[in-house]
């Protein structure tokens, strides 16, 4: 249950706070959830992850269909050398969502962190 409150609160959060700020708030969004909702490590990178992607791909797909694939069909033939808007359009939210799941999974991790005691430092 906590994977999924996690995930939507990535899509919601990050979609709203995209529409003002620049593409990298999907970190800072990934890490306070991360640190706000506990999830093993593993369960937190797949949620931010995910999260960003399917945000991506909609957000993606809906630009697409406003101009009748023409961008994605021409990025699709320059980069990857074939004419399928759709495997652009599937690429192209796998940058955003590792920044995403990496943010939340140090998140993750540094909420598992045992705080350094000056008895234990030495």
């Amino acid at each position: 249950m906590r994977f999924w409150i996690a995930f939507v609160l990535n899509v919601i959060l990050s979609c709203l706070l995209g529409l003002a700020l620049d593409w990298w708030v999907v970190a800072i969004v990934a890490f306070i959830v991360g640190l706000w909702i506990t999830l093993k490590p593993s369960k937190a990178f797949l949620s931010a992850f995910l999260a960003v992607y399917c945000l991506y791909l909609a957000m993606a797909l809906i630009t697409d269909m406003q101009n009748d694939h023409i961008l994605a069909t021409r990025m699709a033939d320059l980069i990857l050398k074939v004419k399928t808007p759709y495997l652009i359009i599937l690429i192209t939210g796998i940058p955003g969502a590792l920044v995403a799941g990496f943010a939340a999974l140090s998140a993750s991790l540094l909420r598992k962190r045992k705080p350094v005691t000056p008895a234990t430092a030495a």
